[in-house]
């Protein structure tokens, strides 16, 4: 028998989890950084504990989406910052147009 507590749990999960995301201190964001959810990392990018450190190692990650790229790119720190725009480009799903403007 299937219990139907199972999808409210998730769901409680998932929304404790997106409320970190957004709320976290800087030393709560590492952790965030590796979380399986796409949703989770795109709420972290609205975070303003989130510096180019986190950034960078997000970008290490080989399995981010291509609309949590596109955010990245569009972020003001990715404007100052050459290393996060380095990172972008090495990206392997960095789509091809965010990383012809990033190259001078």
């Amino acid at each position: 028998m299937i219990s139907s507590d199972m999808p409210t749990q998730t769901d409680n999960d998932l929304s404790r989890r997106l409320y970190r995301a957004l709320k976290a201190d800087r030393d709560a964001i590492f952790p965030l950084l590796d979380d399986p959810s796409m949703e989770v990392i795109k709420a972290l990018l609205k975070n303003p504990g989130l510096d180019e450190s986190c950034l960078l190692l997000l970008l290490k990650r080989r399995d981010l989406s291509e609309d949590v790229l596109k955010a990245v790119s569009r972020m003001l720190l990715t404007d100052t910052s050459h290393r996060l725009k380095v990172a972008l480009v090495h990206h392997p799903a960095s789509p091809d147009h965010i990383v012809l403007t990033l190259i001078p």
